[in-house]
C-alpha cells in the first residue's frame, strides 16, 4: 500500500470516519466525485500537512477540479489558499513526490525535493 496514503488515513480519518486502506485506494481509483471530494476536504480539515498529500495523491487536473471554493473557518480558507498557490505552480509534476524505494520498517522512502518527513508518518 501507498505510505502516503496510510499516513494519511492515520492523520484524517479517526472517529466516526474510519476507511480501510484497502476501500480508500479502491474508491480513490474508481473516480467516485463526492468521495474523492470528501477525501480531500478531510485531508485539507486534518492533515499537517495538506498541500504536501494532496499533491502527492492527486493529479493537477483533479484538484483544480474538487478542491473546495472556501470555507467559513479561517484555518481552512488558508489551508485551501496555500494548496491552490501549490498547484497553480508551474513544476506542480517536478516537485510531486515518489516513493522510490521502502526501508526495513515497510514505510516508503522518498526522494524529491519535498522533506520525506512531511509527507510520511510513522
Amino acid at each position: 500500500m501507498n505510505p502516503v496514503l496510510k499516513s494519511v488515513l492515520n492523520e484524517c480519518f479517526w472517529g466516526d470516519y474510519i476507511i480501510s486502506p484497502d476501500e480508500a485506494e479502491k474508491k480513490l481509483k474508481s473516480n467516485d466525485k463526492d468521495f474523492l471530494k470528501f477525501f480531500i476536504n478531510r485531508i485539507i480539515s486534518e492533515s499537517s500537512f495538506a498541500s504536501a498529500r494532496l499533491k502527492f495523491l492527486f493529479s493537477k487536473k483533479q484538484l483544480e477540479e474538487l478542491l473546495p471554493i472556501s470555507s467559513s473557518s479561517p484555518r481552512i480558507q488558508h489551508k485551501i489558499k496555500l494548496a491552490k498557490e501549490a498547484i497553480s505552480k508551474s513544476n506542480f509534476s517536478i516537485l510531486k513526490p515518489k516513493v522510490v524505494t521502502s526501508d526495513a520498517l515497510g514505510l516508503g522512502i522518498l526522494m524529491e525535493e519535498l522533506n520525506p518527513l512531511l509527507l510520511i508518518s510513522p
